[in-house]
């Protein structure tokens, strides 16, 4: 009866297919006697693919010194796996095509996100396991939730009841997928990666993936759990499920791994940004690099009484007013003939020691600098250590986003040409995101907060020490 579920999932016309070439290059890297040649002759086919793969080895994913001009060139630098690896990702969001009419209800930017994630985790926990390969691991965290797609286009709807059975537990769908259809997600990707010819290690890494990891996994089943594990710390929508899953990754990763409880902080911390950049390269959608509802979470957090993070306006000194009352109130003041410009700064990187006490420097003279932009009228804000907000009054009508953006541009520029910087540090950037009320309207002080992150995230997206000013495309809920 298993055999028979497990073959109407992976029978319908629509399930996931591999292009040819995708399948050549994959019977070519199982096989120990393929030459690069021959490698390099099954991709040359594919000019599109070969353009890609070209652009990502030049890009600063792998940091070559020198630009490489072939695809053998590529191969020599790069060895099979990774090339494999590469080719599977390029091809794997085209195969799978979400953008048809009967798959526009599934949600295809989480479920990529996700997949993403867990390959980003698979790659940076490879080198702690002997013998685990980072561009093999990368692919198993890639395809580890592949089986969903076959069981959305078999069950349709029925399948999104199931997902939102779970109210964002993905822990939780295993057991859903069993109750309602006798198969789930990780047995169906295991049997599809089979079909498509991918090697047995990687089948059982798929399989598995939603277990917890042993030392009893294979190596490669052991990193993909953990990695699952690791998505599930940033991802989950929830803060209680984040925190959960967080505890559970440093706990298991320190006894698995040996990896120190700080340095798994850290990777957990880089995760997200290292995410959104594999999915750039394989031009894969996954949406903003920071979730808008996860932005204004974390903005309002960071200004709850007892946060430690508390906020304060440097004009007046007057620590009790909250960031809320003071955008509050100039939001209600704002009008045709005066505008509102509320600016996040961001610190993007500090290099060296004592970062901590040369970002509070900067900071500091972040907002001395904005303040005097600002006005009177104005008050700054200093949301977290490295996140300031500013609320500027200006002139309304056309003049008032180029008043934001002047003063915004002059910001960053002073801290990029080391006019803020303190000494001793390196490389210091801000990113700021701006939002206009008069320039456009919003409907409340939380809606024009919730514009300023995501025109923050937008500038950080594309390359970081940028000015973003708020448009409609930066958000991805709108119609």
């Amino acid at each position: 009866m298993m055999d028979a579920r497990m073959e109407a999932a992976l029978s319908g016309p629509r399930v996931p297919t591999l292009p040819a070439v995708a399948i050549r290059v994959i019977q070519l890297a199982e096989r120990p006697e393929t030459t690069i040649e021959e490698i390099a002759q099954a991709i040359e086919f594919d000019q599109a693919l070969v353009a890609r793969l070209l652009r990502t080895i030049n890009s600063s994913y792998y940091a070559r010194p020198r630009p490489c001009g072939d695809v053998p060139q590529a191969m020599s630098f790069l060895g099979l796996r990774a090339v494999r690896s590469l080719v599977l990702g390029f091809t794997l969001a085209k195969s799978i095509d979400g953008g048809g009419e009967h798959d526009i209800d599934f949600p295809w930017r989480a479920y990529w996100r996700r997949a993403v994630r867990c390959a980003a985790a698979a790659r940076l926990l490879a080198p702690r396991v002997p013998g685990v390969d980072a561009d093999e691991a990368q692919v198993a965290g890639l395809l580890a939730e592949i089986g969903m797609v076959p069981l959305y286009r078999l069950h349709g709807d029925r399948y999104l009841q199931t997902m939102d059975a779970c109210r964002d537990d993905h822990a939780r769908l295993i057991q859903e997928e069993r109750r309602a259809f006798d198969l789930d997600h990780a047995a169906v990707g295991a049997m599809l990666a089979e079909r498509w010819g991918l090697p047995p290690e990687l089948v059982r890494a798929i399989a598995s993936h939603e277990h917890e990891p042993s030392d009893a996994m294979d190596p490669l089943a052991r990193i993909t759990a953990l990695s699952a594990m690791a998505e599930q710390a940033i991802g989950a929508t929830s803060a209680r499920l984040r925190a959960s899953a967080e505890a559970s990754f440093l706990r298991v990763s320190e006894r698995l791994l040996g990896l120190p409880r700080p340095q798994a902080s850290r990777l957990l911390e880089s995760l997200a940004q290292r995410a959104f950049e594999l999915a750039s390269i394989l031009e894969i959608d996954i949406g903003p690099e920071h979730e808008p509802a996860a932005l204004v979470e974390r903005a309002r957090a960071m200004r709850e009484p007892g946060s430690g993070e508390g906020t304060r306006g440097v004009l007046d000194g007057d620590d009790r007013a909250t960031f809320d009352e003071r955008l509050a109130a100039a939001f209600a003041g704002a009008d045709d003939a005066r505008s509102l410009a509320l600016l996040m700064v961001e610190i993007d990187r500090a290099s060296g020691t004592g970062r901590a006490r040369r970002d509070d420097v900067l900071m500091s003279r972040l907002e001395a600098t904005l303040a005097e932009s600002a006005g009177t009228s104005g008050s700054i804000h200093r949301l977290s250590p490295t996140l300031l907000a500013g609320i500027v009054a200006g002139p309304g009508g056309p003049e008032a986003s180029r008043s934001a953006m002047r003063i915004a541009e002059r910001l960053r520029h002073d801290v990029q040409m080391r006019r803020l910087a303190p000494r001793g540090a390196h490389e210091i950037t801000v990113s700021i995101g701006a939002a206009v009320q008069g320039a456009q309207r919003f409907e409340s002080p939380d809606a024009l907060m919730r514009a300023a992150m995501l025109a923050l995230s937008a500038a950080q997206r594309s390359g970081r020490n940028r000015v973003g000013l708020f448009k409609p495309a930066h958000d991805p809920t709108a119609a």
